[in-house]
């Protein structure tokens, strides 16, 4: 799953929802076009 980030403050920050996605099709190993097909829908 993806790291938590911090903002300007220091407190941790939820992953954004597409970074979550890429981050489970990275964990996954499916290919990039599989990557870019799943994620298009937000640019």
């Amino acid at each position: 799953m993806a790291a938590f980030s911090t903002d300007k403050h220091g407190v941790a920050q939820k992953p954004r929802l597409m970074d979550e996605v890429r981050a489970k099709i990275h964990a996954k190993h499916y290919s990039r076009r599989t990557e870019e097909s799943y994620t298009c829908l937000n640019p």
